[in-house]
């Protein structure tokens, strides 16, 4: 199991850092138990909750914003929280993380940064003539998961949470169906980001065969890939900026949002419009 020392170097693999809830659609009333993932390709050893690794914990549901701090342990470490739904609807859930610190050789940061999408920060480096030197960074992790509580959604799943960078669905994952394609709009610093490399997984469960796809956000912020599997998606983007008050010279953005599609409606002689199983 990684600890959270562990995390301090995923910057060098380009590792996703996730959080999931046990089940995506839940009665309203019940509680949501959720965990923190690192790895590749929606794959990944756990990270539990602590207080040196969670800046911030929000609950947002039905207008209303619940910070969640609390839930991290004091001293040591969960495996996992429960969140309660008590309002039928959508829930986001997101977290943020203290900054970690990493130094990495010429060629693996240039390799980080070209898998990234991070151009801009390859010809900073061409600029200034620092191609041979290490590439010295702060990170932080900007997660958030979308998760229904009862039948009926609502506008939640596209409220801002706030986080310097963000993902935020355009369309309710909730209403989508296998094969519709979902939008997705990049924030940073509350503007719109344009050129940031989106990616989308899908590959939960043992026997589960991965599926990506990829974009590039346009002038307001959006990209629009497709969902071509019901159940789990995650999807993230990494942004990078040069760094301040710290001995480093970049500070990098990890944002990630999973959710999930439903099972299509089953289709029964004499009755069409049953809806959807529950996930």
């Amino acid at each position: 199991m990684l600890g959270l020392g562990a995390l301090v170097c995923v910057g060098a693999g380009a590792h996703e850092f996730w959080m999931l809830p046990q089940a995506f659609s839940l009665p309203a009333g019940a509680a949501a138990t959720l965990s923190l993932s690192v790895g590749e390709n929606f794959k990944g050893d756990p990270i539990p909750f602590s207080r040196p690794l969670v800046a911030g914990l929000r609950h947002l549901a039905d207008g209303s914003d619940t910070d969640l701090r609390a839930l991290a342990p004091a001293s040591g470490s969960a495996a996992n929280i429960r969140v309660s739904l008590a309002r039928a609807g959508t829930h986001v859930i997101a977290l943020d993380t203290h900054p970690s610190f990493i130094e990495l050789p010429a060629k693996q940061f240039h390799d980080y940064l070209r898998l990234e999408g991070l151009i801009g920060v390859l010809k900073a480096r061409e600029a200034a003539g620092a191609t041979a030197m290490p590439g010295r960074e702060r990170y932080r992790r900007n997660v958030k998961t979308i998760v229904q509580a009862g039948e009926q959604s609502d506008n939640t799943f596209q409220r801002r949470t706030g986080q310097r960078l963000e993902l935020v669905p355009l369309q309710d994952p909730a209403g989508l169906r296998v094969a519709q394609p979902l939008t997705l709009q990049v924030w940073f610093d509350n503007r719109p980001l344009t050129g940031a490399l989106v990616k989308l997984w899908h590959g939960q469960g043992p026997e589960a065969e991965l599926v990506t796809a990829e974009g590039v956000s346009d002038s307001n912020g959006q990209v629009t890939l497709p969902l071509a599997r019901e159940g789990a998606w995650m999807a993230s983007v990494v942004h990078m900026v040069p760094a301040t008050g710290c001995n480093c010279d970049w500070d990098s953005y990890w944002g990630n949002l999973t959710f999930a599609v439903p099972r299509a409606p089953t289709a029964q002689p004499g009755n069409a419009s049953l809806g959807a199983p529950r996930m």
